[in-house]
């Protein structure tokens, strides 16, 4: 029984280090193509105006520089 539990607390420890490591990369990624943004505003804000996400209906007037 101890064995299973310490072998299960490796694969969820594994698994923990892996979602992190998987989340930081997502956000590197992001924040290198975020200058890219501006070239494709006008296809961006086509996207989230036609987009229909679980039956909810959003309205885009524009894109914002922070």
């Amino acid at each position: 029984m101890l064995r299973a539990l310490r072998w299960l607390f490796g694969k969820l420890w594994l698994l923990a280090a892996i979602a992190v490591i998987l989340a930081a990369v997502a956000t590197v990624t992001a924040r290198q193509m975020l200058p890219l943004v501006p070239q494709y505003k006008a296809e961006i804000e086509q996207a989230a105006s036609s987009a229909d996400y679980l039956g909810l209906v959003g309205l885009v007037h524009g894109m914002q520089q922070v």
